[in-house]
């Protein structure tokens, strides 16, 4: 990598307020506390390769709006769509495994089956109207807002009824000390401060760039708050599920 590479790079993360450096920290302190303590089984692989998937899709969408890539804009524009799109799937579906088994209310239940249908026929829809015909950025860049705004208004259901769930419980446990305390708390965190950015964000760019970058920071600094709280979790060394 040269130098003007990596001027490239700290120019851009300085412009997003130092924000894909914390969020690469968050998940790298992630990745620390899942070897250490690491557990066997499915629930973990699949946050582990959540992680993994996020940090990939990170530092690709960084060299493709930097056009380390020798490829034309328009293909710049496809990758950097399909990457957001296949992490709103597979980010969804973690969490859906998580708190699935644990909700009580049948209707809620109903909801995320109904929510899991919507959000994996519209990923397989949308990469097959990518690749297989007339590629549209900006109908496609609303169409992914969209559905990212779906799945934040899903998570922020779940993390909600955890708390409802715990506030109604009759034995109230130590919340330090559950793991499920600190993902929902990561959860609601997430949920709430990237809602504003996927409402509004196709809208602002590229006309409001400056608010367009803080509510984008916004949204990497409270995804890394959520890899902080899943390390913690960790730390417990108890299921994530209790």
């Amino acid at each position: 990598m040269n130098d003007s590479l990596i001027e490239k790079i700290l120019t851009l993360t300085e412009k997003r307020y130092y924000a894909d450096l914390f969020l690469f920290c968050c998940i790298s302190t992630y990745f620390i506390f899942s070897i250490i303590y690491f557990r066997k089984n499915k629930l973990q692989a699949l946050f582990l390769a959540y992680s993994t998937t996020i940090l990939i899709a990170i530092t690709l969408v960084q060299m493709l709006v930097l056009k380390v890539f020798k490829i034309s804009n328009k293909e710049i524009d496809l990758y950097i769509l399909l990457i957001n799109n296949l992490v709103i799937f597979i980010e969804f579906i973690s969490f859906y495994y998580l708190y699935f088994p644990i909700i009580k209310s049948h209707r809620l239940k109903k909801i995320l089956l109904f929510s899991r249908f919507i959000i994996t026929t519209s990923t397989v829809i949308f990469i097959f109207l990518l690749f297989f015909t007339s590629f549209s950025y900006k109908k496609n860049l609303h169409a992914s807002y969209l559905l990212n705004m779906f799945e934040f208004i899903m998570l922020l259901l779940i993390s909600l009824h955890y708390f409802f769930q715990v506030n109604k419980e009759e034995t109230v446990l130590s919340l330090k000390d559950s793991p499920l305390f600190w993902i929902s708390s990561g959860v609601l965190i997430y949920a709430s401060a990237s809602i504003p950015f996927m409402s509004t964000g196709d809208s602002l760019y590229p006309n409001e760039k400056k608010l367009y970058t803080l509510l984008f920071a916004i949204h990497y600094y409270s995804l890394g708050l959520l890899f902080l709280a899943i390390s913690k979790a960790l730390s417990l060394k108890k299921q994530l599920t209790e």
